[in-house]
């Protein structure tokens, strides 16, 4: 196998023993010679694999090559909680799900209301409802396609705010987002209509530049979808 797979093999592998309680916040990590047996690599690979675990947050290589633990929680990432979204330790999970809803509501409500400020770029928005409402009346009950739309006005209207941050952080959970949508209407997928006919309301709001009208309708559907999704995931 190339080394640069061993490597990505290595980092996986240690990332979700970390995230599964394995190894715990502050353990010592193995003697790279057990890690190398044990991966059936170089030393090279696993000093490698070492040096990213510990710039995403995981490691924390102390004086004298000492490596324990780091607080991963506390002093990661954002892909840090990218990765805890998507693990299988429920508790941590349910937390990093959590904290993504909410910021994500933060995001969009100000993005809503600053689009609906100065309106751009409506004539893309109005688009994607259009390709929606499509979709709902071929009575689509394929819900990654529908998942993927209604992420795509969620990130269109982001963009539509013309803050670059904004932008930049939802760029980092577009991937756990999107995936978190697909689970959300694999078990939810009838209320998908409901949200498109918001998602036309949320639209017209803004082209009038009623940011707060725009703004109360979306974190509607956002709180709504939010407890669902937690229902689901309890």
């Amino acid at each position: 196998m190339p080394k640069e797979n061993l490597t990505k093999k290595f980092v996986h592998t240690i990332k979700q023993r970390i995230l599964n309680g394995e190894y715990k916040i502050g353990d010592s990590f193995p003697p790279l010679r057990k890690l190398a047996q044990e991966f059936e690599c170089s030393r090279s690979v696993i000093n490698v694999g070492i040096a990213r675990l510990e710039e995403q947050g995981y490691l924390l290589v102390q004086k004298r090559q000492k490596t324990i633990t780091n607080d991963f929680i506390n002093r990661g990432s954002l892909d840090t909680v990218k990765d805890m979204a998507l693990c299988q330790n429920c508790k941590l999970r349910k937390k990093a799900a959590k904290d993504i809803l909410e910021a994500r509501l933060l995001i969009e409500l100000k993005s809503v209301k600053d689009a609906a400020a100065n309106p751009q770029d409506l004539e893309e928005l109005f688009e994607v409802i259009e390709r929606e409402e499509k979709l709902v009346k071929e009575n689509s009950k394929d819900y990654h396609k529908l998942a993927e739309y209604d992420f795509k006005f969620h990130y269109r209207l982001i963009k539509m705010s013309g803050n670059m941050v904004y932008f930049a952080v939802m760029n980092s959970f577009k991937d756990t987002a999107l995936e978190m949508t697909k689970i959300f209407y694999k078990n939810n997928i009838e209320r998908f209509k409901e949200y498109v006919e918001k998602h036309r309301l949320i639209a017209d709001a803004i082209s009038q530049k009623d940011g707060e009208r725009a703004a109360e309708i979306l974190e509607e559907i956002l709180t709504h979808g939010e407890k669902l999704y937690k229902i689901f995931n309890d």
